[in-house]
C-alpha cells in the first residue's frame, strides 16, 4: 500500500477481526483491496528476503490495536524513506447455495 494511499481506507470493528469499511476508489484501483477484507498482518521494511523491519500480526486483533500497528507501519516506512507498506488481507467471499440445495 504506497504511503500516498494509506489515508484511503477505513477500519470497521467486527468482534475479533478489523475490517476494511471503505476503500476509496484509487485505492482499489491501486491495490485490489476491497471492502469487507479483513486484516491479518501489517509489515514495513521487506529486505527482499522476506523478513521484515516492522512485523505485526492483528489477527484476532481489536480494532484500537489493528489501528495502532497501522499507524505504527506508516511512521516505520516514513521514518525509513520507505514507499509503502504491506497489508496481508483475508477476503470474505459470499457463499452461494448449490442448484442442489435450492
Amino acid at each position: 500500500l504506497p504511503l500516498e494511499l494509506v489515508s484511503g481506507i477505513r477500519f470497521s470493528d467486527c468482534e475479533t477481526v478489523t475490517l476494511i469499511s471503505q476503500v476509496r476508489q484509487d485505492v482499489v484501483d491501486a491495490t485490489g483491496l476491497s471492502s469487507l477484507d479483513t486484516i491479518v498482518a501489517i509489515r514495513a521494511g521487506n529486505d527482499g528476503e522476506g523478513n521484515y523491519a516492522y512485523y505485526s500480526d492483528v489477527r484476532e486483533s481489536s480494532i484500537q490495536n489493528t489501528a495502532q500497528a497501522y499507524t505504527e507501519a506508516i511512521n516505520f516506512a516514513m521514518t525509513n524513506s520507505l514507499p509503502s507498506i504491506e497489508l496481508e488481507i483475508n477476503r470474505l467471499v459470499p457463499m452461494m447455495p448449490s442448484q442442489e440445495d435450492l
